[in-house]
C-alpha cells in the first residue's frame, strides 16, 4: 500500500506458462484482490510449527477505502464482484523477474485506488 499515494497494489507470482493464460491471471488476480478486501490483518498469512498468526485488527485492512465504479463502498459481500470489476487488462502490468532460486517468474499486478490517502501527516479524502 502506498499511503501518500492512495493506492493499494496487489500482485501474484506465476510460471512463464501460467502467465500465458488470461484466464488463470485473471483467476489468481482476482482471488488475491478479494482476499485482500476480506480477510483480517494478522501478523502472518500462514501458520508454521512454531508460530501461528495472530489477528490485528477484526476488520479488513482496507474496509471502507475502496468503492466501485457504481460509487458503492466494498465490502465483504461485494469484493469478488469488486474485483472481477477492477481486473481488466488494461489495469494489469506483468513483469517477468529472476527468483533466488535463479528461476524466471512473471510478476502481475493490479493497482487499486483508495478514497483516502495520507499527505502531510493528515488523511484527505480524494476526489474525482
Amino acid at each position: 500500500m502506498d499511503f501518500e499515494e492512495g493506492t493499494a497494489t496487489v500482485e501474484v507470482l506465476l510460471t512463464p506458462e501460467e502467465s500465458k493464460d488470461q484466464s488463470l491471471t485473471n483467476k489468481k488476480l482476482e482471488e488475491a484482490v478479494k482476499t485482500l478486501l476480506t480477510t483480517e490483518v494478522s501478523t502472518k498469512d500462514y501458520a508454521t510449527e512454531s508460530e501461528k498468526p495472530e489477528s490485528l485488527e477484526t476488520a479488513p485492512v482496507l474496509k471502507g477505502q475502496l468503492q466501485t465504479t457504481g460509487g458503492v463502498p466494498v465490502n465483504s459481500s461485494n469484493a469478488a464482484a469488486y474485483a472481477n470489476e477492477i481486473v481488466k487488462p488494461e489495469n494489469i502490468k506483468s513483469e517477468t523477474i529472476k527468483g533466488e532460486d535463479g528461476k524466471e517468474r512473471t510478476k502481475i499486478t493490479v493497482t487499486m485506488e483508495r478514497l483516502l490517502r495520507v499527505q502531510n501527516s493528515k488523511a484527505i479524502i480524494k476526489t474525482h
